[in-house]
C-alpha cells in the first residue's frame, strides 16, 4: 500500500488498524487553540493528525500515544520521513498511565464502538472498541492533563455524542464549539467535531457538507478546511 501525500508530509498506513480517512484529517484540520506549545494526540495510529498539528502549530511540541505496536512502529517510521522529527514523538503508552504532563491542546479521533462491531481482527478492534478507552476514563485523564486554558478536541459518531458530553461534565468539560459534518447538505449530520473547554461554556454549533449534490465535487466550506493538506484542495 503507498503512502498517502499532503501537501507537506506523507503518510504510509500499511500496518496500523485504522487507515489514513475522512475523520482523521477533518479532526486534524479543525482542532484548534490560539497559541499551543504542547499538544497530546491519543490514539495516534500512523501519526497522521500529530503531522498535520505540527504543520499548524510551529511552536508546538506534541506527544502522539496509542496502545498498538504496530502503529507506533509505522508512526516512527513516518516520522523518519517527515519534517518535524524535533517536535514530534511516539510513544506506546495507555491513556490511563500518563502523568505529570500537561497539554494546551489534546486532540483524538477516539475508539468509540461499544463492542457490538467486533470484526475478528484484534488489531482492528483495539483501534475501534471503547472497551480500550472509554469515555470515563478519557475525559478523567483529559482534565487532569489539560492546561487552565487548555482546550480537547475529538470527533464522535452523533448518536453517542450526547453521552460522552454527558462524561465530560462530570469532569467540569464544557462543549464551546461543534461542527456537525454531513456528506451532503441533504444528509443528515453522522459526524460531529467537539470542542471542550473549562470555564463559561460558549456553544457554538456549525454544520459542514462535505461534498455538493454531485459525487466527488466538494464544497467551499470544506475545501477552505483541508486547503492546507489535500493535493486536490
Amino acid at each position: 500500500m503507498p503512502a498517502f501525500r499532503f501537501k507537506q508530509f506523507s503518510v504510509a498506513h500499511d500496518k496500523c488498524a485504522m487507515k489514513v480517512g475522512t475523520d482523521g484529517v477533518l479532526i486534524g484540520a479543525w482542532a484548534n487553540h490560539s497559541n499551543p506549545l504542547s499538544i497530546l494526540d491519543i490514539g495516534a495510529g500512523s501519526g497522521l493528525v500529530s503531522f498535520m498539528m505540527a504543520q499548524r502549530f510551529p511552536k508546538a511540541l506534541i506527544t502522539g500515544i496509542d496502545l498498538d505496536d504496530d502503529a507506533i512502529i509505522q508512526a516512527n517510521e513516518n516520522l523518519i520521513i517527515n519534517p518535524w522529527k524535533k517536535r514530534i514523538k511516539f510513544q506506546k503508552l495507555d491513556l490511563a498511565n500518563l502523568s505529570s504532563a500537561c497539554y494546551d491542546l489534546i486532540v483524538s479521533n477516539p475508539p468509540f464502538y461499544n463492542g457490538t462491531n467486533n470484526s475478528g481482527n484484534t488489531q482492528r478492534d483495539l483501534a475501534r472498541q471503547n472497551s480500550s478507552l472509554p469515555p470515563a476514563l478519557l475525559f478523567k485523564k483529559v482534565a487532569e492533563l489539560l492546561s487552565l486554558e487548555g482546550v480537547f478536541c475529538c470527533i464522535l459518531p452523533v448518536e453517542i455524542a450526547a453521552a460522552y458530553e454527558e462524561e465530560a461534565n462530570k469532569h467540569k468539560l464544557l462543549v464551546q464549539k461543534e461542527l456537525f459534518v454531513k456528506g451532503n447538505p441533504t444528509k443528515e449530520p453522522k459526524r460531529i467535531l467537539i470542542q471542550f473547554g473549562r470555564g463559561v461554556q460558549k456553544r457554538q454549533p456549525d454544520t459542514l457538507a462535505i461534498e455538493t449534490h454531485k459525487r466527488h465535487e466538494y464544497t467551499e466550506q470544506y475545501l477552505s478546511l483541508i486547503n492546507e493538506f489535500y493535493l486536490f484542495a
